[in-house]
């Protein structure tokens, strides 16, 4: 359940897409009756060039990714009485960029906001190491599992290597593939390569951890 919660717009941004893309006609009729759809539309087919079916698709699932993302917020918000940070922040990327492509008409400037939140992430877990000195994926993980120091920094230093990696993967993606290629991976390619990457930190890890948290800080102390 929190798995389909954190990913709702994305699902979303595919149902729509692929919709659109498959069905224009039905896609462009359903969308008249839902003002801002409409209006993306409307400009959509306006615009010089022509837009193709694929680029119309892509502004329709922007604006709908943007409503799903409105929901999503005021339901975390109403269930909890609080919004992960995780959750603002991708929430402010997807107004930001989503307000972007349907302002200026522009199906590509979307693509790039995964690449933007991954590359946050990997900011904010580096910050937080070199500066402040607070290892994040300890503080979230620690009450779970005891693992050595130089362990906990290896774990936070890979996911800000996976972090960047997958930003730039994104571009790559963006950039020399398809609408379609792009939205599929969006969904299916980064969630197989996630899920490929929490098995290998899985293995990685169950061979350093020890029984109690707590029991890897610090070997020294013990009597």
């Amino acid at each position: 359940m929190k798995a389909f919660f954190d990913l709702f717009p994305v699902i979303f941004f595919f149902l729509a897409f692929f919709f659109s893309s498959h069905d224009p006609a039905h896609a462009a009729a359903l969308a008249s009756h839902v003002p801002i759809l409409s209006q993306v539309v409307l400009a959509a087919q306006n615009s010089t060039p022509p837009k193709t079916p694929d680029q119309i698709a892509m502004l329709i699932a922007t604006a709908v990714t943007m409503v799903a993302s409105v929901i999503q917020l005021a339901f975390a918000w109403l269930k909890w009485r609080k919004v992960d940070a995780m959750l603002i922040v991708s929430f402010v990327l997807i107004m930001v960029m989503g307000g972007a492509t349907l302002y200026l008409d522009d199906p590509d400037i979307i693509k790039y906001k995964p690449t933007g939140l991954y590359w946050i992430f990997a900011a904010v877990l580096l910050f937080s190491q070199w500066v402040r000195g607070q290892n994040l994926m300890k503080v979230m993980m620690g009450k779970q599992m005891a693992l050595p120091e130089p362990v906990w920094n290896s774990v936070n230093y890979a996911w800000a290597g996976f972090f960047t990696v997958m930003g730039a993967l994104n571009i790559c993606i963006a950039r020399l593939f398809s609408y379609s290629a792009w939205v599929n991976f969006k969904l299916f390619g980064t969630l197989g390569l996630t899920v490929v990457f929490l098995v290998a930190q899985g293995l990685f890890l169950s061979k350093h951890m020890t029984d109690e948290p707590g029991q890897g800080d610090n070997p020294s102390d013990k009597d």
